[in-house]
């Protein structure tokens, strides 16, 4: 008997999760290109958040880059204009930059690093596609529904069960 309610709560807490919907938009990738690869990363939590200030991070991997010798700029576009340009700066051997996505659409994050007079890499192009929906409720009505549903039917079969073995 204590099997089958455990049994039974393990399917309960499957089928929750199962159901649930989750709606993030993570960042955190890299973009290779020849000899170079660059990380963009969002801060914070590596989550885009539609009309939220956010900032975005870069991390160059290519001989001979430094920061400090990187004219380095950040374009932001959706799918019809630029909404976003600026040079990077440099925090924590980072190149950031503050950005808002005003909208929840498709973008392009552009990365452009050119070398600096006397800098020892070629120029660093990264491209990064974010699609942003709509937010979404974690858990939708028809999500609750269905909860409910199961916790009746669960409860419902635990209480036949127990009363059935005590009339035994």
């Amino acid at each position: 008997m204590l099997m089958f309610i455990k049994i039974v709560f393990a399917l309960v807490a499957v089928s929750m999760v199962a159901f649930t919907n989750l709606q993030s938009v993570y960042a955190h990738e890299t973009e290779k290109n020849g000899t170079s690869a660059v990380t963009m990363h969002i801060e914070p939590d590596d989550k885009i958040v539609v009309g939220k200030a956010q900032t975005l991070e870069f991390f160059v991997n290519e001989t001979g880059f430094t920061p400090e010798d990187c004219k380095c700029e950040v374009r932001v576009k959706s799918d019809t204009k630029t909404i976003y340009s600026a040079k990077l700066n440099i925090q924590d051997d980072a190149l950031v930059a503050p950005v808002t996505f005003p909208e929840p659409e498709h973008y392009t994050v552009e990365f452009v690093g050119l070398p600096a007079d006397g800098a020892s890499f070629d120029p660093i192009f990264a491209s990064f596609h974010e699609d942003l929906e709509k937010p979404k409720p974690a858990v939708s009505t028809v999500d609750i529904i269905i909860y409910a549903t199961i916790l009746v039917a669960t409860l419902s079969v635990i209480v036949l069960l127990f009363t059935r073995n005590k009339k035994n």
